[in-house]
């Protein structure tokens, strides 16, 4: 995964299958999304 600024998103593009992933790895807020992210 290819991380941001902000470790808490991670994000992920499989170019073969056309497919992006977006991870929220937030556990404190429990992988919650937040403004500052």
């Amino acid at each position: 995964m290819t991380a941001t600024d902000d470790n808490r998103v991670l994000f992920d593009v499989d170019r073969d299958r056309r497919i992006a992933t977006i991870t929220l790895n937030n556990p404190k807020q429990r992988n919650s999304y937040d403004a500052s992210m």
